[in-house]
Parts: C-alpha cells; sequence; structure tokens
C-alpha cells in the first residue's frame, strides 16, 4: 500500500477498495492502546505517511518507511524539560540540552566548567571593599627638602584592618581593584615655602601636588589599583625653604583616607 497522496472526495464519487486503503487510511490517524496493538492490527500493511496514536504513552508517530518515529521535530526541545519558575535551559554536550534548576534568591548565574551545564548559580560578588580614614594625634614638623613620611596614627574607622597606625602607616588592601586615595595637608603660615604631599605606592612616588603660598591647606588624591596583597598606599610631605613649618594634627586637621571603588 505505497503512499497515494491527498484526495478530497466529491458527492457522488464512487469509494472504491483501493481509495479505502490509500487515501482514507493514509489521512487518518490511528488508534491504539500500545505499540503491541498497532504491531498487531497493520502486520503486512503499514506504509511510509501513516500516523498512529498510543493511548498508552499519549505519542503520535509516523511511519518512515521503516519504522514508528516520533511525529514531532526531534530537535525540538519539550515542555518537560522544565520543571519550575526560573528553570533555564543549557547544555550538558553538543546536542544534548539540559534543565538548570532556578537558584536562590538574589543568586547570580556564573560560568563554572566543573558542573554538568557549566553553569551555577552563586553568590553576587561583593561591591565593596576596604576603607579607611586617618589622622594624626598631635603636630608633625617634617624635615626641611626632606621627603618624610607622616605618621598618621588614629583611625577614625578601618572597615577591614587594612591600615597599619602604630608601625608603618599604611594601607594594604586585601581586596584587589581600584581605590580612590586621598590625602589632606593643613599646615601652618610660613615664610617663602613650598609644601608638598604625596601619595607613595610601594614606597615610591605615585602621585604628589604642592602648595605654593604661605598658608597651607591643600592635598592629592587618584584612583589606584591595587593587586589585594602585598600593594600598599602611604602619606609623605616636603618643606622647602622654612624649617619651622607644621603639619596639624587633631581630628579636624590632616587626614589620610581611601575606599574601594571597583574589581
Amino acid at each position: 500500500m505505497a503512499g497515494a497522496g491527498f484526495k478530497t472526495f466529491n458527492t457522488g464519487d464512487v469509494l472504491t477498495a483501493s481509495d479505502v486503503n490509500t487515501y482514507l487510511m493514509q489521512q487518518t490517524v490511528m488508534v491504539f492502546d500500545d505499540a503491541a496493538a498497532r504491531t498487531t492490527a497493520l502486520t503486512g500493511v503499514v506504509a511510509e505517511g501513516m500516523l498512529s496514536y498510543l493511548k498508552d504513552t499519549n505519542a503520535v508517530e509516523v511511519y518512515d518507511g521503516s519504522s514508528w518515529v516520533a511525529s514531532d521535530d526531534p530537535n525540538a526541545i519539550q515542555n518537560s524539560i522544565v520543571d519550575a519558575k526560573g528553570d533555564l535551559i543549557s547544555a550538558t554536550a553538543d546536542n544534548t540540552p539540559a534543565r538548570l534548576a532556578v537558584g536562590a534568591d538574589n543568586t547570580v548565574l556564573t560560568a563554572d566548567s566543573s558542573t554538568a551545564t557549566g553553569l551555577k548559580w552563586a553568590a553576587a560578588a561583593s561591591s565593596s571593599g576596604p576603607a579607611f580614614s586617618a589622622q594624626l594625634t598631635a603636630d608633625q614638623n617634617p624635615a626641611s627638602t626632606t621627603q618624610t613620611k607622616v605618621i598618621f596614627n588614629s583611625e577614625v574607622f578601618d572597615t577591614d584592618g587594612c591600615y597599619d597606625p602604630t608601625t608603618n602607616y599604611r594601607f594594604t588592601p586585601n581586596k584587589a581593584g581600584y581605590y580612590f586615595i586621598n590625602l589632606v595637608i593643613i599646615a601652618n603660615a610660613g615664610t617663602s615655602a613650598f609644601t608638598f604631599a604625596y601619595i607613595y605606592k610601594n614606597g615610591s612616588i605615585y602621585r604628589y601636588s604642592y602648595e605654593p603660598t604661605d598658608d597651607v591647606g591643600f592635598g592629592v588624591s587618584d584612583l589606584i589599583y591595587f593587586n589585594g596583597t602585598t600593594d600598599y598606599v602611604e602619606a609623605y610631605v616636603k618643606i622647602n625653604g622654612d624649617p619651622t613649618r607644621t603639619v596639624y594634627g587633631g581630628n579636624t586637621e590632616s587626614v589620610f583616607s581611601g575606599f574601594f571603588v571597583r574589581s
């Protein structure tokens, strides 16, 4: 019973046995209890293009000339692959779709080659990091014409314990990223002296500023990258021309501070 194609029957047409065995049967979805019942009923009379419905599996299958196959697109992703609100469709291998179950609230999708789908739900990366502010407890008289470390020995705050107020007077953040570092120097009036303020990184001048007038109140700041392990910054000052100039300490005077901006 070769495939005969499609035929529209009109009033008065004679319905022959051939028409029944071809057009009518091939244009009808046959219903069977299961695959075994279909085999029994159609042994020796199957033809390419036949459609059948199996009640035990609710499957519609088509005969492709050699076997019964699912009638839907074998490349289509089935609805049953997802189970819950928020589930995602990923893959475990080439041409192998898979369900990635929805993650916990406030987690983010993260690549991870060690998982079956290459993805996982993880806690969002922190957008915060170390921050500090330090002051001098007393005035300091820096040496003339020489860079002198400013002894910021009083912490206003130090969120992660990254500032050393007792030995090295430096900020060594424990998280890699970009930090805004600010140094403000308040000094007394002097005589025709230049006052320089320096931010040192890892023991060398990184950025500096100076004030050429007698009354000194100025600063220097920059966005600086730290590796999160060994990079550090310190504050230095230098007076050119007047050895009597004093850097003021106290809670309203000179300050050294910084905070995390981004990774």
